[in-house]
C-alpha cells in the first residue's frame, strides 16, 4: 500500500513542478511581451538640439519606467515561488496524513525538500533571465562659464556685523 501512496505523491509532485515551471514561463515572458508591445515614446526631432539637462531628464524618465516593469516582474517571481512552496508544502501535509511508516514519511519528506529545491532554481533562473539592471543616468555637470566665474572672482566677502554689547 505505501508503494501506491509513494507513487500517488511523486507524480502529484511532478505535476505540480510542470505547473510551476508553465506558470514561471508565462510569468517571465509576460513583461517583456507587454514591453515590446507598447513602444517607448520615441522624442521628436526639433529645431535645436536637447540639452544635457533636457537629455537627463529623458533617460531618468526611461530609468524610472525600467526599474517599476522590473520589479513588477520581479514581484511575480515571489508570487510564483510562495505559490510553489505552498503547492510542495501543502502536498507534502496532506501525504504524511496519509503515511503509514517512517519510510514513508521519510520518502514524502524528501520529496518535499526536492520540490523546493526545484522551486528555488526555477526562481533563481528567473531572475537571472531578467538580465542586469538598468544604469541609473548621471545628472549632467551644470557648465561654469565665463560670467560665473568672474563674479566669484569679484566677490568680496564683507565683515559680519558683530553685536554689539
Amino acid at each position: 500500500m505505501h508503494k501506491d501512496l509513494g507513487h500517488y505523491v511523486v507524480m502529484k509532485l511532478r505535476r505540480s513542478a510542470a505547473l510551476l515551471l508553465g506558470l514561471n514561463l508565462l510569468v517571465v515572458g509576460a513583461p517583456s511581451a507587454l514591453a515590446d508591445s507598447t513602444p517607448s515614446p520615441t522624442p521628436t526631432p526639433s529645431a535645436s538640439p536637447l540639452s544635457d539637462l533636457e537629455q537627463y531628464k529623458i533617460a531618468l524618465e526611461q530609468y524610472r519606467i525600467d526599474m517599476n516593469l522590473r520589479e513588477q516582474e520581479r514581484k511575480e517571481i515571489a508570487k510564483t515561488f510562495i505559490v510553489a512552496i505552498k503547492l510542495a508544502d501543502s502536498v507534502a501535509k496532506s501525504a504524511l496524513r496519509s503515511a503509514k511508516n517512517d519510510k514513508a514519511k521519510i520518502v514524502i519528506l524528501e520529496q518535499q525538500l526536492h520540490a523546493k529545491e526545484e522551486a528555488m532554481q526555477v526562481r533563481d533562473e528567473a531572475i537571472t533571465a531578467m538580465g542586469q539592471a538598468p544604469v541609473e543616468p548621471i545628472k549632467p555637470v551644470k557648465p561654469i562659464t565665463a560670467a560665473t566665474a568672474s563674479t566669484k572672482k569679484g566677490k568680496t566677502s564683507k565683515p559680519s556685523p558683530t553685536p554689539s554689547s
